[in-house]
């Protein structure tokens, strides 16, 4: 009896002689959990089951930020959230486009600088502050001060 009604199913289940997604053919115990699934809901709502039952798939992505969060270093996922953020911080696209942020460690954050009056500009102490402010909205109090440079000059050590 039990040969019989394994023989119809067959040609209703979905998996039972049908290849995978990576090409393999279902394993003895995939084809049982199906059956059994098949003869407890019913084979019309056995799919929807098999679906539940599968986590939802996540994309790569979210999957390599989780890994690099692991062994990343806390300074560089600050100067990463700075520079995800940057447009905003720097409020002009000018600014956007002459200055970025390249490095961070015990809580000094280096801007490079793309010419000298900049430069000269942003050596103020009032304008420091203010651009001080705005990368704190995205980073936290661990940001304690600004260090401008002109591009290619020491932007990356301190």
């Amino acid at each position: 009896m039990r040969s019989e009604k394994k023989t119809s199913q067959s040609s209703t289940t979905p998996l039972l002689g049908r290849s995978r997604a990576n090409g393999s053919s279902p394993t003895a115990w995939e084809r049982s959990r199906e059956e059994l699934l098949g003869d407890w809901y019913g084979e019309e709502s056995r799919p929807a089951v098999l679906a539940a039952l599968h986590p939802q798939a996540r994309r790569i992505g979210q999957l390599v930020d989780r890994f690099l969060d692991t062994i990343q270093s806390p300074d560089a996922r600050v100067l990463a959230e700075v520079e995800a953020h940057w447009g905003e911080v720097a409020s002009c696209e000018a600014l956007v486009q002459k200055m970025r942020p390249v490095h961070f460690a015990r809580g000094v954050l280096t801007v490079e600088v793309a010419d000298a009056t900049l430069l000269y500009v942003f050596r103020e102490p009032r304008l420091q502050e203010r651009l001080l402010d705005a990368v704190r909205r995205f980073a936290g109090d661990a940001v304690q001060r600004l260090r401008m440079v002109m591009k290619g000059r020491g932007s990356t050590a301190l």
